[in-house]
């Protein structure tokens, strides 16, 4: 059980119980309602994320996947592994993102993810680890990445980061995957202009 309580929609304010009523019911957006100001704008940058980046989906999602892991964060992780499905990556690879990274069979990496792929794990963890990745990491990554997409990176990395620790913080209770609910939600909102 979460150690705070989820915003109840029935008593939220106005602003948060419309949004809650359009939202898939996952224990995340009851409980970021329990910010009313910030809800409207967090879910604005989370729609972005999901809709509008010029960073490839299945790159986002490996990279919110290793946030997940190097956080240790099993709410995030099992929200992202069905996203991370729904755009492409296989299950090899969500299998070897959720090992931890010390736990991880190398050759397995090599073999399971492309070399922009393996650049973009290991500068997720980086920046979610210690803190900030090497300027090795981040030549390594412009290989692969434009700069407009390691920035994008960096604020999905971020974002994401931010999540797995209120989860873990307040104990999310997990909720089923709502599989591609949220990523579907947020495309039609950012192509209808809201």
């Amino acid at each position: 059980m979460a150690l705070i309580p989820y915003a109840d929609p029935q008593n939220a304010p106005k602003e948060v119980r419309e949004l809650l009523e359009v939202l898939p019911d996952l224990h995340v957006f009851r409980m970021v309602g329990q910010a009313p100001t910030l809800f409207g704008p967090w879910l604005a940058l989370g729609g972005a994320i999901l809709a509008t980046l010029e960073l490839d989906p299945l790159l986002r999602e490996l990279a919110i996947l290793q946030v997940a892991s190097t956080v240790g964060c099993e709410y995030e992780r099992l929200q992202h592994a069905a996203i991370a499905a729904g755009v492409g990556a296989t299950s090899d690879q969500v299998t070897l993102l959720a090992t931890a990274r010390e736990g991880r069979d190398q050759d397995a990496m090599h073999r399971g993810f492309t070399p922009c792929q393996r650049a973009v794990i290991s500068f997720t963890d980086q920046v979610a680890g210690p803190g900030r990745a090497s300027e090795e990491e981040v030549v390594a990554l412009r290989e692969h990445l434009s700069d407009r997409c390691i920035v994008e990176l960096l604020l999905v990395i971020g974002h994401y980061f931010g999540i797995a620790l209120l989860a873990e913080t307040v104990r999310l209770d997990l909720d089923e995957p709502a599989q591609m609910a949220v990523v579907d939600l947020a495309a039609g909102t950012t192509s209808n202009g809201r």
